[in-house]
């Protein structure tokens, strides 16, 4: 009880802080990670059905725009939690970077593995992977993992770039324009292909 009063307190004084940089800062980011995020996306519209009319297309657009939002959403909030909980811009930003990279491949990989099998990643395609007759369908050699190493740190130094572009973004103080543009395309997106799916 005394520890949740403590959090309470946190989150209202962080609130009432003039400088919350943090905040904008991984806003702006996570406006610039949806945009590599959505094209790997558009991956998937080769294997839909039934897209030839206008109004399918522009369904299929905001779905995809409010679903891949809300992933790259929940990294933002998880984020914006812990930074109000320990009070360190280091390791908010920090685990920005590590969750954000992360994503970005996961999806990669989604796009990838769905191409080829139709299924998405999931515990099934796991086990194919990492299971007792992997071998015989999966080849791992020192050159795919150094070039998955590679492809990684490519990522994980794009995040870097992306926060500190961000960071400059945030200081031009020409935020006001993108918060509305964004809230105007991105949250009537979300609601609606939400509640299409509900």
């Amino acid at each position: 009880m005394k520890k949740t009063i403590q959090i309470t307190l946190r989150v209202k004084l962080y609130l009432k802080m003039k400088n919350k940089e943090i905040f904008k800062v991984l806003f702006i980011a996570s406006l610039i990670n949806l945009l590599p995020i959505l094209f790997f996306s558009l991956q998937y519209l080769k294997y839909a059905e039934n897209l030839k009319s206008p109004l399918a297309i522009l369904f299929v657009a905001l779905t995809e725009i409010g679903h891949f939002s809300l992933f790259i959403g929940a990294v933002y909030l998880f984020c914006i939690i812990l930074f109000l909980i320990f009070r360190k811009e280091i390791l908010s930003k920090t685990f920005y970077i590590i969750l954000s990279t992360v994503l970005i491949i996961y999806f990669q990989i989604d796009t990838l593995v769905f191409s080829q099998f139709r299924y998405h990643l999931s515990p099934i395609v796991f086990k194919l992977v990492f299971g007792k007759n992997a071998s015989d369908i999966f080849q791992f050699s020192t050159g795919n993992i150094i070039k998955a190493l590679i492809y990684c740190l490519f990522f994980l130094s794009l995040e870097f770039l992306i926060l500190y572009l961000s960071q400059i973004i945030v200081r031009k103080k020409t935020l006001k324009k993108i918060y509305k543009l964004s809230l105007f395309i991105f949250l009537p997106c979300l609601i609606f292909s939400n509640l299409i799916y509900a």
